[in-house]
């Protein structure tokens, strides 16, 4: 059996691999004659070649992106209320909140994060 310290690298190597969504890296960290069967009672997945990136389905990968925020504050110099003018999400772009592959049923899921957002604030202080 392998030492702690050689399963904790290895571990530490498949999280890495995944991070950067790189399944050549993961299939590496698997023997010529690994087998995967994920969920249990699927059908077998058998070498490194069908076991590569299974869990790396492409629609999953977020790419990167920012989002812009913009907010106008008003507050006079004296008195006890601001009224806030914002938007968020300017560009209204619509990353994945989250994106995950349902094995037993065979489809993949995700939610969108939120369209742009546009509002006003109010705040009085007592």
């Amino acid at each position: 059996m392998p030492s702690e310290k050689l399963m904790k690298q290895g571990m530490q190597a498949y999280i890495d691999a995944f991070n950067r969504s790189d399944a050549e890296g993961v299939a590496d960290l698997y023997a010529d004659d690994a087998t995967v069967e994920d969920p249990v009672g699927k059908e077998v997945m058998a070498g490194k070649a069908t076991i590569a990136g299974f869990e790396m389905i492409p629609v999953e990968t977020q790419k990167s992106y920012a989002e812009t925020n913009l907010a106008v504050t008003l507050v006079p110099s004296s008195g006890p209320w601001s009224v806030t003018a914002f938007v968020n999400n300017l560009d209204d772009k619509r990353p994945y909140g989250t994106a995950f592959y349902n094995s037993i049923m065979g489809v993949i899921g995700a939610s969108v994060g939120p369209a742009r957002t546009e509002g006003i604030r109010a705040a009085y202080k007592f």
